[in-house]
């Protein structure tokens, strides 16, 4: 995705995330490189900047905790999408633990369940049922085919 529907999925501001990416709290999975080429983002990035909004709800600085985004970025980027609803972190200024359960945790660090912030993960006018990309006739043709490629089998 570009940085616009990233922004428009987490309701961040271009400067935010223009200086988060900078900081390296965002990491995109490509960067710019040209004039007329674009970065390009994923849900780990998603993530990230949700992560970066729960840091200044709580009022913290985004920036402190820097050092530890790159960790964040990689350890979601090696896991399943489906496995981080499953996943807290404990985020430290310099460090990232994900967690699979409510395991004791040390202390001086944020917890963030990411299942409350996986629903994110889905673009606004997600159907969530696919759509066929061909018609019914088509189907039913294949159908069709299918059962006399069957049929022809079953004599040899």
């Amino acid at each position: 995705m570009q940085a616009s529907e990233l922004m428009k999925r987490t309701d961040t501001s271009a400067s935010a995330l223009k200086e988060w990416v900078r900081r390296g709290v965002v990491i995109p999975v490509s960067s710019r490189r040209g004039p007329g080429n674009h970065a390009e983002y994923d849900d780990a990035n998603v993530i990230a900047v949700m992560v970066a909004k729960v840091l200044q709800d709580l009022h913290s600085s985004v920036l402190r905790y820097a050092p530890a985004f790159a960790e964040l970025h990689a350890g979601l980027r090696t896991r399943s999408t489906i496995e981080w609803r499953q996943l807290s972190v404990a985020l430290t200024p310099h460090t990232v633990e994900f967690l699979s359960d409510r395991a004791p945790i040390s202390r001086g660090c944020i917890m963030i369940d990411l299942d409350k912030l996986s629903g994110l993960l889905a673009p606004p006018a997600f159907d969530p049922q696919l759509q066929f990309i061909f018609g019914i006739a088509s189907a039913n043709q294949w159908k069709d085919v299918y059962a006399k490629i069957s049929a022809k089998s079953a004599e040899h």
